[in-house]
């Protein structure tokens, strides 16, 4: 029995990490996305997105193109997968990641991190975007 107990937590919580990979891979790759459009030049503008860590609604990233994202224009929506959480940005908090146009640089002078986690567990995942642009 107690065999089985400590099999299944075990399971348990290799299928809580796999969730979060999978997450963190999925924003790795709409980050590479975004960032490849505002190298080619896309809409002759910068392109970013918007991690919004909302209290009242599911979190959510939403990508867009322009200047920063209140003047932007937004092109597509998001979800987390359920039972994922952001943790960075911060509850009620934002956190823009902004691509220069042709160079793909990231627009902010430090570095960016976006972090997921399980909603039951403290397993989590970070996502870098560095200054040069290198997300990781």
């Amino acid at each position: 029995m107690i065999l089985a107990a400590v099999a299944f937590d075990s399971y348990y919580n290799f299928q809580l990490e796999i969730k979060v990979d999978e997450e963190a891979n999925r924003i790795k790759q709409i980050l590479r996305q975004v960032q490849q459009k505002a190298i080619s030049g896309e809409q002759s503008a910068k392109w970013g997105v918007r991690f919004v860590n909302a209290t009242t609604s599911n979190q959510y990233y939403d990508v867009f193109y322009g200047d920063g994202y209140a003047a932007g224009t937004s092109t597509e929506r998001y979800y987390l997968a359920e039972g994922i959480d952001f943790t960075s940005p911060a509850s009620s908090s934002t956190l823009d990641a902004i691509f220069n146009k042709r160079t793909g640089i990231n627009s902010s002078s430090s570095a960016i991190t976006i972090s997921v986690k399980t909603q039951t567990s403290d397993i989590a995942k970070n996502v870098t975007i560095t200054t040069k642009g290198l997300i990781q």
